[in-house]
């Protein structure tokens, strides 16, 4: 059974205002696991959520635009399905806390993104096309190594970033 957190739970994990949080979620950012309307609103988030929050915080400090972190979490929630396919016992953050391979994240200039899976397996996509409304013309490339056609990229291990939140 999934554990849920509250609003007041992953501020604290997190060391963040609650404020700040709660504008991703209205970005859709993070979308809670559940969600009230009206007076006495209240949410409830996953683990997962908590690993969301934590890549986006993550990417904010390099300044990368709310738009381009929405793709992100959205492509992290792809890659959950994806490998559910091959592990069905996959899941998102537990899979990068345990001692399974490590997975990293390659941003190129909020246009390209790259998957790294135990340093073996790399999958990208184009960010672009996605933040165009092109989402279902844009498909999931298996690479053989990173792009090199970029200036410079920013790296985040997705494995010790859960880690870290765990």
């Amino acid at each position: 059974m999934t554990e849920f957190l509250s609003l007041k739970e992953i501020e604290a994990r997190l060391n963040q205002p609650q404020h700040v949080l709660i504008h991703l979620c209205e970005k859709e950012v993070v979308v809670p696991e559940v969600e009230t309307s009206g007076r006495g609103r209240w949410r409830q988030f996953s683990p997962k959520n908590l690993l969301e929050f934590a890549v986006a915080l993550e990417l904010r400090k390099y300044e990368i635009p709310i738009a381009v972190i929405r793709v992100m979490t959205r492509i992290l929630s792809s890659f959950e399905k994806a490998m559910r396919r091959a592990v069905p016992s996959f899941e998102l953050p537990g899979a990068l806390v345990d001692c399974g391979p490590e997975v990293e994240l390659y941003l190129y200039g909020g246009q390209y993104a790259a998957f790294v899976l135990g340093k073996k397996s790399i999958v990208g996509f184009d960010i672009e096309k996605i933040l165009k409304g092109d989402a279902k013309q844009t498909k999931v490339e298996k690479l053989k190594s990173l792009p090199s056609q970029y200036g410079s990229y920013l790296w985040l291990s997705l494995s010790a970033i859960a880690r870290r939140v765990a």
